[in-house]
């Protein structure tokens, strides 16, 4: 079984990191990759929404990501929009305590499709 906080194929980050990719929902776009999270072995993408869901950052998991695409710099995930949303704001001051990381893999590890 595939782990939520780990890349799917390591690969996708061997054409250097993914800020400013354009990141794209099962059901739409979503907004842009702001930075690269990996801390403690829980790697992800912090995501800005934009106007969407008023401009707030969400922390996708790197285990939600189907597909890098280096050429065209596009981010495609598991996840639908609503699910995005339902994740939570990303704060980066507390993401580094034990509690906020738990609070995330609670929500993420209920989508079946995540990972």
């Amino acid at each position: 079984m595939a782990d939520l906080w780990t890349y799917r194929n390591p690969a996708w980050l061997e054409g250097g990191d993914l800020v400013g990719y354009q990141v794209h929902a099962s059901d739409g776009d979503i907004g842009e990759v702001e930075e690269m999270a990996d801390k403690d072995g829980h790697a992800g993408i912090v995501v800005e929404t934009g106007h969407w869901i008023f401009g707030k950052k969400r922390l996708i998991p790197a285990g939600a990501i189907l597909q890098v695409d280096h050429d065209d710099r596009e981010v495609r995930i598991s996840l639908s929009k609503d699910e995005v949303k339902g994740a939570g704001d990303h704060h980066p001051r507390i993401i580094n305590e034990h509690s906020h990381r738990s609070a995330y893999a609670d929500y993420f590890e209920d989508i079946p499709h995540v990972i």
